[in-house]
């Protein structure tokens, strides 16, 4: 029989390293729904056991190629926000966040 320690450490390993590529999906196509905008992240990292998100390679352009002349309006190379567990459970969602690489 397989012990809890061992779904546990399944749970927190295996879950977000399948759910960070499904993330990104979903990111990635929000951010390509926006209508004057043009966005793209490069990676999503979820760390379930600190209740962490990092997102690498985010870029935000406008989509009239002719704004763009200096470049693109936001390019962060890192960003992360950590979740604040206690506000989770009371059904609120906090936490900090840093952004590096900008």
């Amino acid at each position: 029989m397989i012990s809890l320690a061992v779904i546990v450490v399944l749970l927190l390993v295996v879950l977000p390293w399948l759910l960070s590529p499904v993330v990104k999906s979903a990111v990635n196509r929000r951010l390509a729904a926006l209508p004057d905008y043009r966005g793209e992240v490069g990676s999503v990292r979820i760390a379930l056991w600190r209740l962490t998100v990092d997102i690498d390679d985010f870029v935000l352009t406008n989509r009239n190629a002719a704004l763009n002349a200096d470049g693109p309006l936001v390019k962060v190379g890192h960003a992360s926000m950590t979740l604040l567990p206690g506000r989770l459970i009371r059904g609120r969602l906090a936490g900090r966040g840093e952004v590096s690489d900008i």
